[in-house]
């Protein structure tokens, strides 16, 4: 949804007039909370409409490599990289000491593993990965699915995937929150939580539940062997 559709209901609900001048402060901070309601979905996001792939080119003897701008490395899914063309998974080390143990063995070759790794100079997260690529691995890709950082609003044409009608509540909350309407706040407040509890439900969906038993064990078993 764009940002003029999120906005304007807003203000009529505040009995603003969108196309007045005379409310650009109004207009100014429900953008700032409506970014900020972004930000925070963000944070509890594991939302399938968010979901993307994208890939890092191998280079010879090269270990770090940076991410797509819009990811966090802590919403790689899966926590593990893998390279169609080898038919290989590039796993996350369990625990920085497994990942040093397998660094000074000096391997090179098709990475087995990587660990988050700081940011650029452009504050983009990163990833080390051993062993280092050898010439071989020169221009393979390692391809990743990944949750998108959803990016701040700006101009009334911006868009965001996000429910509108939950960040409106979440908006109304906090403004007003800013005119110490403590009861308006919570109902508010409550009505986005709600709608944020079942938007996560139903993006989860529902998981049957199959009891451990001696007649499916084996296949239980088989299964769990193969990931």
């Amino acid at each position: 949804m764009s940002l003029a559709t999120i906005r304007n209901p807003i203000l009529r609900d505040l009995g603003l007039d969108s196309n007045s001048s005379l409310v650009n402060d109004a207009k100014n901070r429900i953008l700032d909370y409506i970014n900020e309601a972004i930000q925070e979905i963000n944070i509890l996001g594991r939302f399938n409409i968010l979901k993307n792939t994208a890939t890092v080119t191998l280079a010879t003897g090269v270990e770090q490599y940076a991410l797509e701008t819009n990811v966090d490395v802590n919403n790689i899914i899966g926590e593990r990289f893998y390279i169609d063309s080898e038919d290989l998974f590039v796993s996350k080390a369990r625990t920085n000491q497994i990942f040093q143990e397998e660094i000074i063995r000096g391997n090179t070759g098709l990475p087995r593993l990587w660990t988050p790794w700081g940011s650029s100079a452009t504050q983009v997260s990163q990833i080390k990965v051993t062993p280092t690529p050898a010439l071989a691995q020169n221009g393979l890709l390692l391809t990743y699915w990944y949750q998108q950082e959803l990016s701040d609003l700006a101009s009334d044409s911006d868009t965001t995937p996000h429910q509108e009608v939950i960040i409106r509540h979440m908006v109304k909350g906090k403004y007003a929150e800013y005119d110490q309407d403590f009861a308006k706040r919570d109902r508010e407040m409550a009505l986005a939580n709600n709608l944020l509890k079942k938007v996560q439900a139903r993006n989860r969906g529902s998981v049957r539940f199959t009891p451990l038993t001696r007649k499916n064990y084996n296949l239980t078993d088989t299964i769990q062997g193969t990931y």
